[in-house]
């Protein structure tokens, strides 16, 4: 026999297929093969579909709190929440190039924003950043001023001159 044949033989018997009158049930190994090449393919594909291309480097930013109560943002990095002090800021690490990010107040959502990262465009206290996010305070719908009406004068205008 070849010694190519023997080998196959040889793994054959290793992963358990049958012999037939001395000829490997060539059919089964085949199948098997065409197996397990599809689900490494498949495996692949589905680990490169599922993960996005991002840079190595994280992106690193500031959140900045211009409000005048504790705001709370989920980190997008673990389960953590950041909470923030009125009037505070924060660094904080991204690993993608836009992300959203949500404030909450007292468990509620307060602002809602889209971050576009943009390698060291911002500069605080002599360090880049890699974007700012600030969460401005609301503005309340402005009270109309009312206006006294002023008393009409009954009969009439009269004038003297």
């Amino acid at each position: 026999m070849r010694r190519k044949d023997l080998e196959i033989r040889e793994f054959a018997r290793l992963q358990g297929a049958e012999e037939t009158k001395g000829w490997v049930k060539w059919g089964e190994i085949f199948a098997l093969s065409l197996f397990l090449a599809g689900c490494v393919l498949l495996v692949t594909h589905n680990l490169y579909a599922a993960t996005e291309p991002f840079e190595l480097a994280p992106y690193t930013g500031m959140i900045k709190n211009s409000t005048r109560a504790d705001i709370s943002v989920p980190s997008g990095n673990s389960d953590a929440t950041l909470v923030i002090p009125p009037g505070g800021w924060m660094e904080h690490t991204v690993w993608k190039p836009e992300f959203t990010m949500t404030a909450y107040v007292n468990g509620q959502p307060y602002s809602c924003q889209k971050v576009v990262v943009a390698r060291h465009s911002f500069v605080r206290q002599c360090v880049e950043y890699d974007f700012l996010a600030e969460v401005l305070p609301q503005e309340q719908p402005k009270a109309k001023k009312h206006y006294r009406k002023k008393p009409r004068l009954k009969g009439g205008v009269e004038a003297y001159g």
